[in-house]
């Protein structure tokens, strides 16, 4: 019985840094003071003034205009190697530097999301009939797609203006010229931003499950996108530059 006694208090520091080692406490704190709150603020007054000062038709895409541009942006000022102060001492701490990432972009959407999805309700409490219009999935697919662009250009290039560029340069065309870049090239439909059911060119009908499909295209790419940064930033040469 003492063997077993004299063992455990022993045996439980290890364990528990076996747990330490797998699971790094996370820096939420810091996060949040890193990234702050004006962003959050933009896009609490963008939506607003949509909702406010746009007529009816249009305003249906408030939060569809709105929430995939500035979260786009803001992904692409998260983490870029040449902007990061002090890179060299992250990347001797014990902690691997994909939770760095992985708690910034926890924060942003945690910023961002709640104001997107009460500007959200509030357009579907007052415009039921316009369901199209203000579908989820129309401003969900295209937010993940540019998140993962800029935060795959930003590691690429490891400047965050770069990021921020290409974010604008995606969703600008693609929002004032994607259906008529459609329009000439269908082909195209798959990944088309801003696609909505319904669409119809000489050539081409986007059904329900064309424009499913298509949601889902744009989430993979996305996503596609975010899982190679992520393994990036497992590369120390990588992320030095080197």
């Amino acid at each position: 019985i003492e063997t077993i006694e004299t063992q455990n208090p022993l045996a439980a520091p290890h364990a528990a840094d076996r747990f330490t080692t797998r699971v790094p406490k996370l820096a939420w704190r810091m996060s949040w003071r890193l990234i702050g709150w004006w962003p959050g603020l933009i896009t609490l007054a963008l939506l607003a003034c949509i909702l406010i000062f746009i007529p009816v038709p249009d305003r249906a895409r408030a939060v569809e205009i709105v929430a995939p541009l500035l979260i786009g942006i803001h992904a692409a000022l998260l983490f870029a190697p040449d902007d990061e102060p002090a890179l060299e001492l992250l990347l001797a701490a014990p902690r691997p530097l994909i939770w760095l990432l992985i708690e910034r972009l926890a924060v942003l959407f945690l910023l961002h999301l709640p104001i997107v999805i009460a500007g959200w309700l509030l357009l579907v409490i007052n415009h039921p009939n316009l369901y199209f219009a203000v579908d989820p999935l129309r401003w969900i697919a295209p937010t993940i797609l540019l998140t993962g662009v800029a935060l795959y250009i930003t590691q690429l290039n490891r400047r965050s203006s770069f990021g921020v560029l290409v974010v604008i340069a995606v969703y600008g065309p693609m929002l004032f010229g994607g259906d008529l870049l459609v329009t000439e090239y269908p082909f195209l439909w798959p990944v088309h931003l801003f696609l909505w059911p319904g669409f119809e060119t000489p050539d081409l009908l986007i059904t329900d499950a064309l424009y499913l499909a298509n949601r889902l295209i744009i989430s993979l790419i996305g996503l596609g996108l975010l899982a190679v940064v992520l393994q990036r930033l497992r590369d120390t040469e990588k992320v030095l530059g080197i």
